[in-house]
């Protein structure tokens, strides 16, 4: 059988060089980091075999880009996430709490003909607006069709960089490889419903309910003076499906029953394929495409997510709309790349308790 992979999305996938992980490497002596010993595959055929491989259980794909953020009036700047990400998680430690001998990194989408056009191109203007959107469009076909791909061969998903517009896509390729619908958790300041207007970073769950993708969704975290009117009428008319724990709601309580009031959020969840999405700007003062003045800590985020994913299902894990570039101080952009790849292992790690 030929080791080839057809599939224009796979086309657009850019590896990651040895020789960029011996750059970003720290090396120390007695030390081992992921880089050294997660799989990182340098071609086609080499891609091939891991997804074939059953004891890859976790692949990590970014998509650089911020077209979707853009087209939804929002700072640009998230393009810039799996750079600093990539580094933070390649210098992180292999030990005994995790090897990283089940995880590979796939590379990143080569985006940079639709960045290259969308950088002209001016939201305030209504023709570049639509153009904006247009392209979007263009990234949800290629997303989609990469997810897809890695949900066949049955690989917990992790995407990093991007903006929400992503979370349709990524959804599209999950539920068409399981032939059902998702239940999707969302930790966000934004409910992400935006009329269908053309698609950008505030429209995916919209989109994906309009087309019988999700069949559970809930926001934990929605802060109601980020969401228009329109956006709770959306919520009402599909009460069946979309739910919400808001930040008012998390305020009147103890912080220590923030997590059972998640538990109660997700009783539904818990059987069906779940996908997890993390927007960024839901962390107090992280630099993402939209700023948070009062939002979760960076330790009760990773507490949250550890429980979640403990709970769910998890076919997928979205970081979304995280811009370290935006960040004011070097170490902050450095801090900032850290901090995703601490999620990232978080989730793994919980999974790999859950399984063992």
């Amino acid at each position: 059988m030929e080791n080839r992979i057809e599939s224009p999305a796979m086309e657009r996938l850019t590896f990651v060089s040895e020789e960029m992980v011996k750059a970003q490497i720290i090396s120390r002596p007695g030390e081992i980091k992921l880089g050294n010993i997660c799989t990182i595959p340098q071609d086609e055929g080499e891609l091939f075999s891991l997804l074939q491989n059953p004891e890859i259980k976790y692949v990590i794909v970014g998509i650089p880009e911020d077209i979707g953020i853009r087209a939804n009036f929002g700072r640009a700047g998230a393009e810039s996430a799996w750079r600093y990400f990539l580094q933070a998680l390649l210098n992180m430690q292999s030990n005994d709490v995790f090897k990283g001998k089940n995880l590979a990194i796939l590379g990143s989408l080569n985006l940079n003909d639709l960045m290259a056009t969308a950088s002209g191109l001016n939201p305030q203007h209504d023709a570049d607006l639509q153009k904006l959107r247009e392209l979007t469009n263009e990234i949800d076909q290629v997303v989609a069709e990469m997810t897809e791909l890695i949900a066949m061969h049955n690989k917990v998903l992790i995407v990093v960089g991007g903006g929400h517009n992503n979370a349709f896509p990524i959804i599209k390729g999950y539920a068409k490889a399981l032939s059902k619908p998702m239940a999707v958790m969302n930790f966000d300041m934004h409910a992400d419903l935006r009329a269908p207007e053309g698609r950008h970073s505030g429209n995916g769950f919209s989109y994906a309910i309009q087309n019988n993708l999700i069949k559970y969704y809930h926001i934990f975290g929605l802060q109601s003076e980020f969401n228009n009117e329109q956006i709770f009428k959306t919520i009402e008319k599909y009460s069946d499906i979309v739910t919400y724990t808001s930040y008012d709601e998390l305020l009147s309580v103890k912080r220590s029953e923030w997590l059972l009031m998640m538990d109660r959020a997700l009783e539904n969840f818990s059987i069906e394929p779940c996908g997890l999405e993390i927007d960024l700007d839901a962390v107090t003062g992280y630099p993402a495409s939209a700023f948070n003045p009062c939002g979760f800590s960076p330790e009760m985020m990773r507490s949250l997510i550890k429980r979640a994913t403990a709970l769910l299902e998890i076919k997928y894990v979205h970081l979304a709309e995280a811009a370290p570039e935006l960040a004011t101080l070097p170490i902050e952009k450095l801090a900032a790349g850290k901090f995703l790849a601490q999620i990232a292992l978080d989730v793994i790690k919980s999974l790999e308790k859950k399984s063992n």
